[in-house]
């Protein structure tokens, strides 16, 4: 179920390469996260897209899930800001 601002959360267990990865709409943007565990430490790679585009606007690696999922959020934000900006003028 989305919350207020239109997430909506699920997990997905694995990718083929057998990583983690979640994944979250808002908007009209859908960011991943993956867990990439073969490295130590541990890294989180987060990409945001367009919802049902396979272009990346932004990609980014983390330490934490935490981290990465703030900065997905403040970056979809600013997206949807900008493309909100666009369409009204």
């Amino acid at each position: 179920m989305p919350d207020s601002e239109g997430t909506l959360e699920r997990r997905i267990r694995f990718l083929p390469s057998g990583l983690p990865k979640t994944r979250f709409r808002r908007h009209e943007f859908i960011a991943e996260i993956v867990h990439d565990r073969r490295v130590d430490p541990n890294l989180f790679y987060c990409i945001i897209q367009p919802a049902g585009a396979k272009e990346i606007l932004w990609l980014g690696q983390f330490d934490s899930f935490k981290q990465a999922k703030k900065a997905a959020e403040k970056r979809i934000r600013e997206f949807h800001r900008e493309a909100s900006a666009g369409n009204a003028g």
